[in-house]
């Protein structure tokens, strides 16, 4: 088992609401053991078969008559009538292709709403975060996406879209989303790396330095001048004068 820690190092009171804990503790076992009793297997299957039919009643709630069965029956039978008869009158209306770009732009968009959705909440975990450590009043960001989860929970309620294949859509968009988000990371780790790397630079030998000069070029015993004066004249005055003598 693995248990991580975290630790709100503010030095302001957290004070915040909601309330925002100290320490966070996080708890990853390998493995769990479970023990069930035939009574909990028994109500584990009774709720997928009424999953199921709450599934196959949700098609069909919006046509459902509102008073009992006892006080217009007549309302009911057709319901039922009707019910059946609307697989038949779905199937033609599927195959024509007005129906199949009316559903195809529904689904893009409850797609590009479920991204914008993760994005405001990515958005907010990561201004939670900062605002945990400065002390700063938060502002969300999934306030901003009102009409989006308006137009997610109409698709949801609509009878033409089943829990399947909402299911699926929203587990594509957020695997491709965790892709583009590991490749952005991938990239400014690139980035980061080769930044980190010592550049040294190539300074090639200009002409105005230092030069070696060799012994050809150097005059031996010059000559000096009778106007030449300084230290160096000087000393050869001397030494000149000493072996004349």
């Amino acid at each position: 088992m693995q248990v991580r820690m975290e630790k709100n190092t503010s030095k302001f009171p957290l004070k915040t609401i909601p309330a925002i804990p100290r320490f966070k503790f996080d708890l990853r076992p390998e493995k769990i053991n479970i023990e069930l009793s035939k009574k909990q297997l028994a109500q584990i299957r009774l709720l997928t078969r009424e999953w199921t039919r709450f599934d196959r009643a949700r098609q069909h709630r919006k046509w459902r008559p509102l008073m009992s069965i006892k006080d217009n029956p007549s309302a009911w039978w057709k319901f039922a009538i009707g019910r059946i008869l609307e697989e038949t009158h779905q199937n033609r209306q599927r195959s024509s292709k007005k129906f199949l770009l009316t559903r195809a732009n529904h689904l893009n968009g409850y797609c590009k709403a479920y991204r914008q959705k993760l994005e405001a909440y990515l958005a907010d975990q990561l201004a939670n975060a900062t605002t945990t450590k400065e002390n700063t009043p938060k502002v969300s960001a999934m306030s901003a996406i009102f009409d989006d989860t308006t137009f997610m929970k109409q698709i949801e309620h609509d009878s033409q879209f089943t829990y399947h294949e909402l299911h699926l859509f929203r587990e594509t968009v957020f695997r491709r989303m965790m892709r583009e988000k590991m490749k952005d990371k991938e990239s400014k780790n690139d980035d980061s790396g080769s930044n980190s790397d010592v550049n040294f630079e190539l300074v090639s030998p200009d002409s105005d330095g230092k030069k070696i000069i060799s012994t050809d070029e150097v005059d031996i015993n010059p000559e000096i001048s009778a106007n030449q004066g300084g230290l160096y004249n000087w000393f050869t005055g001397w030494f000149s004068s000493g072996s004349s003598n």
